[in-house]
């Protein structure tokens, strides 16, 4: 009997101290694991458009302004506002630290090598990870009163695969999570406050254009506040909830408000969006095909119609199986048992789904679902407790949590390995003499450029003609980073010109994940005079008849993770003929 009541005893105490420590246990967890491999391809752009609100706020420091309208910040302007204040208070510690010994050799630094701030971009990243967490776990608290659930749910977006991916990039897709549920949180506390408060609304109609502000699709979470509001009034008549409610009217108006000032402030973004709006509607351009019957042109828009829908479903399932299955058992259990919250949360997903899925196709736009997918599972496997064995739910669900939590922690792992680019540039500048001439058919692994490559891309590339670019191409060349190279990117040219494709190359550089691709680019290198014979390839190991993949946005991901060993790209470095 003792020894049971100890047990019991030891039990109880394990239990309150999950309870009053739990949330800062998943939180530091997850601020671990999403700072390992945060140096990831050091000095290179790898992952996508990382660096796009980093430069937009590195430019407002230094130009002394609040208005990020550059033509380069194609977003809308709220997210480089996220990163402005860390980033002024980096560069005084790195002042008074004595890294740069004035403000000058600072600002060159940041002109010339700023993607070595990438770093700090993606720990800010991991930070906003951080409160997008806490959020989660307060609104899951503020709708059931549960910290289990609550605990539930901030483990499962804490472990998710995509939010841990996404985590170690500098894109827009956590702050735009982050922004989401703010005003998802400010919406709860608005439904459940008995009586209407101006402050309530205001917040909201803030909040919201906040979300917009970061990304045009933060505002399908509007969708819940017109729930909330609609179901915290259903006693009144329509006209009372909707026409004639100053408060709904004031949310509104907040929005449009927020709408013109986002739109002052970087009108760039906004224009990049209305070009894109095309995107937004299905591909038609099978109607415009000569000869095609309408049959098989409907046949063609329905295919493309049912394709985009399907598009995330899929990502979800790869991306995170399990979490998909315990979600959907917990959307069925709160329609059942909590209808309205049910309505509020599905709201949202029902806007955002479609639009996003004609918008674009990649697995990370999805993410802001993924939050309120763990929100409905920690409450389903919360109701299962409550209903069956409890011994059989918490012997299925430790597996469970384990395997989820141990997908990103081998994914980190992979991220961690030497990058093919590094590894080839550390050879590159070891082994191929300064003033080479090189071709690279694989612009992410930039090499420094001579005087005589800028002056030909601003000749004849003028769009990729940046801010580093110009600053180098003043100054004398002897100051130039080196060894360095003229360089050819030929993805920079439609069509190369002949003045370009008659200089004469010593080298070339292909990167490929797989056979075709590799054939493909050896096609294009034709004209260049290439030998047969292979110079250096990063890693050796890898075939040509197998297939790599970028660990971001890659199909298969939890096999991929697992199995693979190679990271897409492999580098290919060959010696072109001499005359």
């Amino acid at each position: 009997m003792p020894i049971e009541k100890n047990e019991i005893s030891i039990k109880v105490k394990l239990l309150n101290f999950l309870q009053a420590q739990g949330l800062r246990l998943i939180i530091i967890i997850f601020f671990i694991v999403g700072i390992t491999g945060i140096f990831y391809d050091y000095s290179l752009n790898t992952g996508g458009d990382e660096t796009v609100l980093m430069a937009a706020a590195i430019k407002m420091i230094s130009e002394h302004t609040l208005r990020p309208n550059y033509p380069t910040f194609y977003h809308l302007p709220a997210g480089a506002y996220f990163y402005l204040l860390p980033f002024i208070l980096f560069f005084i510690l790195l002042r008074l630290l004595g890294v740069f010994t004035s403000l000058s050799s600072l600002k060159e630094f940041g002109t010339i090598d700023y993607l070595k701030f990438l770093p700090f971009a993606r720990f800010l990243t991991v930070l906003m990870g951080m409160i997008s967490i806490y959020f989660l776990y307060k609104i899951t608290q503020k709708i059931f009163n549960n910290k289990w659930v609550s605990l539930l749910a901030a483990f499962f977006l804490s472990s998710s695969l995509m939010f841990v991916q996404v985590a170690h990039l500098a894109r827009v897709w956590i702050p735009q999570v982050m922004t989401i549920l703010l005003a998802f949180c400010l919406i709860i506390i608005l439904y459940q406050r008995r009586e209407d408060k101006l402050k309530d609304y205001l917040l909201v109609g803030l909040s919201i254009g906040l979300a917009f502000g970061t990304h045009v699709v933060g505002l399908a979470v509007y969708a819940s506040f017109f729930t909330a509001h609609y179901l915290k009034n259903a006693s009144k008549k329509i006209k009372d909830i909707f026409i004639l409610n100053k408060y709904f009217w004031l949310v509104n108006l907040v929005i449009i408000m927020c709408y013109f000032l986002l739109f002052y402030l970087n009108p760039y973004g906004f224009k990049n969006y209305i070009n894109k709006q095309g995107r937004i509607l299905p591909n038609i351009s099978y109607l415009s095909q000569n000869n095609l019957s309408d049959d098989i042109a409907n046949a063609g828009l329905h295919r493309d119609f049912f394709d985009k829908m399907a598009y995330y479903p899929n990502a979800l399932l790869q991306h995170e199986p399990l979490l998909v299955l315990l979600s959907l058992l917990g959307f069925v259990i709160l329609f059942l048992r909590e209808r309205k919250i049910f309505y509020i949360i599905v709201s949202f997903i029902i806007v955002y789904y479609p639009v996003i899925s004609f918008v674009g196709w990649e697995p990370r736009y999805i993410l802001p679902v993924v939050p309120f997918m763990a929100l409905a599972a920690g409450y389903g496997i919360s109701a299962l407790y409550k209903k069956i064995n409890k011994a059989a739910v918490i012997s299925s669900l430790v597996p469970i949590m384990i395997i989820i939590f141990a997908i990103p922690l081998i994914w980190d792992y992979r991220i961690i390995q030497p990058g093919t680019r590094l590894t080839a540039r550390g050879w590159i500048y070891k082994n191929i003499p300064a003033g080479s001439s090189i071709i690279n058919f694989d612009p992410a692994l930039e090499l420094n450029e001579n005087q005589s490559c800028l002056a030909d891309i601003n000749k004849f590339a003028s769009s990729y003609f940046t801010k580093k670019r110009a600053y180098l191409l003043s100054q004398p060349e002897e100051e130039y980073p080196g060894p360095n190279y003229y360089v050819l990117n030929y993805g920079y040219f439609n069509d190369l010109p002949k003045e370009l494709l008659n200089k004469k190359y010593d080298y070339l550089i292909i990167g490929w994940s797989d056979k075709a691709q590799l054939e493909k680019e050896l096609d294009q290198a034709e004209p260049f005079k290439l030998q047969n014979s292979l110079l250096k390839r990063f890693p050796e190991s890898a075939d040509e008849n197998g297939r790599y993949q970028d660990w971001w946005d890659m199909p298969r991901p939890i096999y991929t993770i697992i199995h693979d060993n190679i990271k897409a790209p492999v580098i290919d470095i060959y010696k072109l003929k001499s005359e």
